[in-house]
């Protein structure tokens, strides 16, 4: 039986990340989570988006939150192709998807259902070279359910 590597830090690439309402929200929780638990897991939150002015807003919302058992990254430009990865980078020059691996956890939020196609293509083979073992790519969006919109999500 395959068994879950133990390990005391998870790693989470946040695609699309926008204005960084999402990476402040999840952080915050997560991190109160932790510390109120008493469990000894740390976590590395990269936050991407393609567009400078998100990850201003990205960067400017970062600084007004304290974590205890968590590390935020600066806001990275990340651009998903058919092929995967086309720009991945910040003001210190261009990364490569080396830079990205191995991660515990993608998270995307409210991308695919605008995205060009060629973008969730590239998503989901970034997530095949990047993602660990055990790793998973969250994906949230206003998704059909049963055929029918789930209206939470319009």
């Amino acid at each position: 039986m395959d068994t879950v590597p133990t390990t005391n830090m998870i790693r989470i690439l946040e695609v699309a990340a926008g204005s960084g309402v999402h990476t402040t929200y999840f952080c915050h929780h997560l991190d109160q989570l932790l510390v109120s638990t008493g469990c000894s897991l740390r976590f590395e939150w990269t936050p991407t988006d393609p567009d400078h002015q998100c990850r201003q807003s990205i960067d400017q919302r970062v600084r007004d939150i304290s974590l205890l058992q968590g590390h935020i990254h600066n806001p990275t430009s990340l651009t998903l192709h058919e092929k995967g990865m086309l720009e991945y980078g910040n003001i210190n020059g261009n990364k490569t998807k080396n830079d990205l691996s191995p991660m515990d956890c993608i998270l995307c939020i409210n991308m695919i259902h605008i995205a060009p196609w060629e973008a969730t293509v590239g998503l989901m083979k970034i997530s095949c070279d990047i993602l660990t073992t055990h790793g998973f790519l969250c994906l949230y969006g206003p998704f059909l359910r049963f055929g029918t919109a789930v209206e939470s999500n319009l």
